[in-house]
Order: C-alpha cells, then sequence, then structure tokens
C-alpha cells in the first residue's frame, strides 16, 4: 500500500513543483519590449512631443538636452506624466530620454551612440513621414535603452537625407 501511495503522491508533488516554477518564471513585474514602446509612444503624445510626460519647464523652440537615466530613482523624477512606469532593470541598462524640436513630419529612424570615455555622441536619423500634412514644427520624443553606461555628457547630432542637420 505505501509504494501505491508513493508512486501517486511523487507524480503529484513534481507536477506541482513544475507548476509553481511555471508561475514564478512569468513574472508580471518584467517589463517586455512591448510594453516599454507602448509607454513611450503614449507619452510622446502628451501635449506636443512628450513636453507634459518629461520636460515640462522647457523652452518650446529649442532642441531639449537629453536625460540619462541610469536608476529607478531617476526615472521617476525625470517623469510627470499620469500613466504607470514600464520596468527597466537599471543594474544592466540606460535610459536615454531627448526631445528635438524639428518640422513635425520628421521622426527619429535610427540613433547610434558613439561613447568616447565619459562623453558619448548620439547621432539621430531622421526621416520625414509618408503622412506629412503641416510644415509647424514640433517637439519629437526620442528614447533608448542602452547597456549600462557611466557617462556624463551626450552630444546629439541629427542627420537627414545623410547630411548632418542643424536648424
Amino acid at each position: 500500500m505505501k509504494r501505491k501511495t508513493r508512486l501517486v503522491i511523487i507524480p503529484l508533488l513534481l507536477l506541482m513543483a513544475v507548476g509553481f516554477v511555471g508561475c514564478g518564471d512569468t513574472d508580471d513585474s518584467m517589463t517586455t519590449d512591448e510594453q516599454v514602446e507602448a509607454f513611450f509612444k503614449k507619452a510622446s503624445n502628451d501635449l506636443i512631443g512628450g513636453r507634459v510626460s518629461f520636460f515640462p519647464d522647457r523652452t518650446w523652440n529649442a532642441d531639449v538636452s537629453p536625460l540619462i537615466i541610469n536608476s529607478d530613482k531617476d526615472f521617476h523624477s525625470a517623469y510627470y506624466g499620469k500613466e504607470q512606469l514600464p520596468t527597466i532593470d537599471f543594474s544592466r541598462y540606460t535610459l536615454i530620454i531627448g526631445a528635438l524640436y524639428v518640422p513635425a513630419d520628421n521622426y527619429v529612424k535610427k540613433q547610434e551612440l558613439i561613447r568616447n570615455g565619459v562623453d558619448a555622441t548620439l547621432n539621430l536619423y531622421l526621416e520625414i513621414s509618408d503622412q506629412a500634412t503641416t510644415c509647424d514644427f514640433n517637439h519629437e520624443l526620442y528614447w533608448g535603452i542602452y547597456p549600462k553606461l557611466s557617462i556624463r555628457n551626450i552630444y546629439v547630432k541629427k542627420y537627414r537625407n545623410g547630411k548632418e542637420w542643424n536648424l
């Protein structure tokens, strides 16, 4: 009788253990790339180009220097919006957020970060939207998650049509 009980209990215990491990692996506190992307898309639409979310008291007609965010505390301090912030592992990553003052039909298609000691250059490659309908200027929020950085300054260069572009 004891052998039959063991044969039933052991597989049940194994199934329960596997079930608990499976539940542990689906940690809702970890944020996926899609959740981060959705958060920044929403933040980009707050007022004009994320100004309410991240840069509420900056100049309206100029580029905004990027923020270098290396902790949850920095992320919470930088955010003025209403949405819940996504979870980013700041022990492994750095978040860079900035805003460009560009024609409203422009958007950042690609970013390239080049490190040089404690400084870095962030190259932003702009494209013109196919759905351009206005010639107004707007703030375009840009952001990127990079492997942990220990940089102090970021210099931003804009490129459009393959050439460096400054207004």
